[in-house]
């Protein structure tokens, strides 16, 4: 990295890269900057394949703008090193609070969906699709507010060679039955932020097992408890929201985002609020240019 960035300190780290908070001399601001490990640049078909997903997200930095998008402000690759620079988001993930002892309010989850969802809405229509939709990638900021990040699994349905996607890319427990099937749609998205709701109200995922044929299998055959199985108190109509983002079947599923900003809205509009900061529905201009 060149001298416009000082690094404070490690805040970070994955597979592929760790992440740093940073100060940008330039523009005056801290930063987040993720930076590949070294072994992403060896030659081994997992290592291609992470190194591809890098190569995805920087292509893509600065292309999606929108409030609950996680912004890119510079990126680059080489041929031993890639990095992102992005805004700096101090509240972490919403990893914390798919713990069963650490959950969110009900409105406060269902606020946050909306949100996710509208962000998702934007980049469909953009002909971007996520595909790695979970708790980790979604950075929280702020009471009922969370940005979409991470877009190294990303989908182009226009405009971009399919030699040139990442296909077997992903994150199992959050992927629709059809991803199994390398037939990607919009609606693998909508499944994915249908675990991870599930997950922000019970604190468990709604398809889970200790090996990953078991995993795929309930996915595929849509075996669910029902929420009350795992948190009691949630209000009335939740199940049928989540069936019909997890549904098995496309033609079962939310065909669209629109379908599902207004069923998460009726949902938003209809759960008592702990408090006021969250009492208002989501404001109409967090649709972004519908």
């Amino acid at each position: 990295l060149n001298q416009r960035y000082e690094v404070r300190e490690a805040i970070g780290r994955g597979a592929s890269g760790a992440v740093y908070r940073a100060w940008d001399s330039f523009a005056q601001r801290e930063v987040a900057i993720k930076v590949a490990h070294a072994r992403v640049f060896e030659d081994s078909p997992e290592q291609n394949l992470i190194r591809k997903a890098w190569l995805n997200e920087v292509h893509m930095a600065g292309s999606l703008r929108h409030p609950y998008i996680v912004e890119v402000y510079d990126a680059g690759f080489g041929d031993d090193s890639a990095y992102l620079v992005m805004e700096y988001l101090p509240h972490g993930t919403l990893d914390p609070y798919t713990r069963p002892d650490n959950l969110l309010p009900v409105a406060e989850v269902l606020e946050i969906a909306y949100k996710c969802a509208s962000a998702l809405d934007y980049a469909c229509r953009a002909g971007v699709i996520h595909r790695d939709i979970k708790p980790a990638n979604l950075q929280r900021f702020g009471q009922g507010a969370a940005k979409v990040g991470d877009f190294g699994a990303a989908y182009w349905t226009q405009g971009k060679n399919d030699a040139t996607q990442v296909m077997d890319i992903g994150s199992l427990a959050y992927m629709a039955p059809e991803l199994f099937r390398q037939w990607v749609t919009p609606q693998a998205d909508i499944f994915a932020l249908g675990v991870v709701i599930h997950q922000l109200l019970t604190g468990h995922r709604p398809f889970d097992a200790l090996d990953q044929a078991t995993l795929m299998y309930r996915i595929i055959n849509g075996q669910r408890a029902p929420l009350s199985s795992f948190r009691t108190g949630l209000p009335a109509g939740l199940d049928t929201l989540i069936d019909k983002l997890l549904a098995r079947s496309l033609e079962d599923r939310y065909a669209n985002w629109g379908e599902v900003l207004e069923a998460l809205s009726h949902y938003c509009r209809n759960t008592p609020a702990a408090d006021a900061a969250t009492r208002e529905r989501p404001a109409e201009a967090e649709l972004y240019d519908r």
